[in-house]
């Protein structure tokens, strides 16, 4: 458990795109590597992560928007596991951390320590904060040597502090590791956890009493989703990774409890590392890796790509926040070299919609159509692209996906057997095969499947 998780992005930054980049500030070598930033209800920048990759100090700095340090505190040889800071209505900070064993210190809006809640009777991590309705705080606890590739390494504890940071409770529970703790309303609380698989990750709901009311799973892609953004008090947009066709593939899903998925959808990167989203025009922008280069994608409330960018330069990029119309980026310069240092950067995100990549023009048919047994599904393409191709049912639930891969050649063929997923035969009727095209473009046709 203690180690230090970052997945590392290589960014580069292309000409036109670092025109708009506004460097904010670059931060000292004891402030190497930033994992995360949130935005202060004083409207600070608020940054927090390790002087190193392994053990080393843990900092949390304040600036303003004009790049100026307010403060900086620091803690000895602590580590960070996926925490995310947790602002108090008093304006004071916590951070889940651990060394030896796991701790909670609080930080006033100064950068002083105000104090610090300790668990020693086991070797664990605090996860992620919560207020609960009475005023206290929940915390979870993460037990047991964590590694994200091992089935069940981490289990699960709740815990009750009051604001002090005195334990009040101890809560022993059957999820496995849980990235992220939130409520909507004072009857309920969620927990976003890991299944008992690799991948894979789900939404489950309690209620103060610690009843577990309803679990879902937040993608049929089995994936690792630790990313959470809540865009109203019904509509959850989660993001991560999941491993599809043998590699790595960055997904994303919006889904609400009344009437389930609004949309669970693969694009063409690694994984997301980072989300944010502004809710007055319905955008999201993404923060994500594709073989060592690392893109901002733009989408909208329906997971349709408005537009992406690729960065070019010796970058790992680490968080992304929207606030008053732009956004927010952190990353670090040469990652692992004795020079690595972080830098704080600001676009508008109009000049992120501005230029979209150029339209692609392409056929897709189909032949035979109406078939019995298979048909032959043709693709022109003026450039060589990635393309992804799902089969999908009348009612709109995905039956196969075809592919999802880069192809080279201008003119493709695949070849659907009128099979489903698990390769038996799908019976008479309507299907729609949709194409994407670079995750930017789709088009749709009829598939007509006769009987046998």
């Amino acid at each position: 458990m203690k180690k230090l998780f970052y997945f590392v992005f290589f960014l580069t930054i292309n000409q036109s795109f670092s025109q708009n980049f506004e460097q904010i500030t670059t931060l000292d070598d004891e402030m190497r590597y930033v994992n995360n930033m949130m935005i202060s209800k004083s409207g600070d920048i608020i940054l927090w992560g390790t002087t190193n990759l392994s053990y080393g100090n843990v900092f949390v700095t304040a600036i303003n928007m004009d790049g100026e340090i307010i403060w900086s505190s620091y803690f000895l040889e602590t580590q960070l596991w996926w925490a995310d800071l947790y602002e108090k209505p008093d304006g004071n900070f916590l951070l889940p951390m651990s060394h030896v064993y796991a701790k909670l210190p609080e930080i006033s809006p100064t950068g002083d320590s105000v104090n610090c809640t300790y668990r020693q009777e086991s070797e664990s991590d605090f996860g992620s904060v919560l207020q609960m309705p009475s005023g206290d705080y929940l915390l979870t606890e993460l037990v047991e040597s964590f590694d994200p590739w091992t089935i069940g390494a981490d289990s699960t504890a709740f815990i009750i502090i009051n604001d002090e940071g005195s334990i009040l409770d101890h809560y022993p529970t059957v999820l496995q590791a849980t990235y992220e703790l939130f409520s909507i309303d004072e009857n309920e609380f969620y927990a976003i956890a890991t299944t008992d698989t690799a991948y894979g990750s789900k939404l489950i709901k309690f209620d103060w009493d610690f009843n577990m009311r309803s679990v879902l799973n937040i993608s049929k892609y089995e994936a690792s989703m630790p990313w959470i953004e809540i865009i109203d008090g019904d509509r959850f947009l989660h993001a991560g990774w999941t491993l599809f066709d043998d590699r790595m593939q960055a997904v994303m899903s919006m889904h609400t409890e009344e009437t389930g998925f609004v949309f669970d959808t693969l694009y063409s990167l690694n994984y997301f590392w980072s989300i944010t989203h502004d809710p007055v025009n319905e955008q999201i922008f993404a923060l994500g890796n594709k073989n060592d280069t690392c893109y901002i994608m733009c989408l909208d409330y329906d997971g349709k790509v408005l537009n992406k960018w690729m960065i070019d330069g010796s970058l790992y990029g680490t968080s992304v926040e929207y606030y008053n119309d732009q956004i927010y980026i952190t990353a670090v310069y040469d990652y692992f070299s004795q020079d690595a240092h972080s830098s704080i950067f600001r676009i508008h995100k109009d000049s992120l919609l501005a230029n979209p990549e150029n339209n692609l023009t392409f056929s897709l048919t189909a032949f035979p159509n109406p078939f019995s047994y298979q048909t032959k599904i043709e693709i022109s393409l003026p450039e060589p692209s990635t393309i992804s191709l799902v089969v999908y049912d009348i009612h709109g639930k995905v039956v196969n996906v075809l592919t999802k891969s880069a192809f080279e050649e201008r003119n493709t063929e695949i070849l659907w057997e009128g099979k489903d997923f698990s390769g038996m035969s799908c019976p008479a009727g309507l299907y729609f095969a949709k194409i994407t095209i670079n995750d930017m473009q789709y088009k749709t046709i009829k598939l007509i499947k006769k009987i046998n």
